[in-house]
């Protein structure tokens, strides 16, 4: 027989930077480097923009990755033209990077530096504002979302993830005679793989000091004539399954997509008939 196989790489956190007290790591094991005038204070990651102001993080952070995901909470302050918010690459060679003032200050850009690689300069200039950034990269596309909102997403023209240079990844700093960034950073996120929309959303909403969640229950009660499921705001990602005997038979996934409601809630509403039906969430 033949069939459809749908393959998600999904988003596993690899690495957190919550700027508690310094740069470390509460994830993994790539603890980072303040260098010049960076410091930590009030849990955050204060960048001055003075010279040499910066976090270094260990090389190899995207080695393996096929795709990644780079989420972020900053606040931007005045900022020079070019400045990186983070950089990742070998010297000015297969770079992946965001910086949030390009164009004489009038647009902020998303580049990847690699074979195919695209860059683009979106409007305005992300500065004077705090703001949730979220980049994913790999398996064919760069995406681009602000307060999980998509800005830009480039499909089929990328080269593979894993022709970013591995050798630096920095946080405020380019590669280039660029300025260096003033901003205060109040988390730094990597996963290896690709948070989904709905995932960004949750992200968004839970904001810089609660993480995505996969243990998770899934509520059940009729209204009327129909049937109302829910589950956390958090446990993001999920699809949910039915099948009409609990012990045999094939799960079937549904197609209702789940819809936010009140920041709080995944919800499904479906119609209370056809006989018995059981439910569980999948991912």
């Amino acid at each position: 027989a033949s069939g459809t196989i749908t393959v998600q790489n999904k988003g596993t956190l690899t690495h957190r930077y919550s700027f508690t007290s310094d740069a470390s790591d509460s994830v993994g094991t790539a603890n980072g480097t303040n260098n010049g005038a960076a410091l930590e204070t009030a849990g955050q990651l204060v960048l001055d923009g003075s010279a040499n102001t910066y976090v270094n993080l260990p090389s190899n952070l995207l080695n393996s990755y096929d795709s990644v995901t780079v989420d972020t909470w900053v606040t931007l302050n005045a900022g020079a033209t070019w400045a990186r918010l983070w950089f990742f690459g070998d010297n000015q060679n297969n770079e992946f990077y965001m910086a949030p003032n390009t164009v004489g200050g009038t647009a902020h850009r998303i580049g990847s530096g690699v074979r195919d690689g695209r860059t683009a300069d979106d409007a305005p200039a992300w500065q004077n504002q705090t703001i949730h950034i979220t980049t994913v990269y790999g398996n064919g596309s760069l995406e681009l979302y602000s307060n999980s909102v998509p800005v830009r997403t480039f499909n089929n023209i990328i080269g593979p993830l894993s022709q970013v240079g591995q050798s630096l990844a920095w946080i405020g700093r380019s590669p280039y005679a660029d300025p260096f960034m003033n901003c205060s950073v109040d988390e730094f996120r990597i996963y290896k793989g690709r948070l989904s929309a709905e995932e960004i959303t949750a992200s968004d909403v839970l904001g810089p000091n609660q993480l995505l969640t996969t243990n998770v229950a899934v509520n059940i009660a009729q209204t009327g004539g129909n049937v109302v499921l829910s589950w956390p705001v958090a446990a993001a990602g999920f699809s949910l399954q039915s099948r009409s005997n609990l012990v045999s038979g094939s799960w079937v996934t549904l197609t209702n997509a789940p819809a936010l409601l009140g920041n709080t809630n995944w919800q499904i509403t479906l119609p209370a008939s056809g006989g018995q039906q059981y439910y569980r969430l999948w991912r």
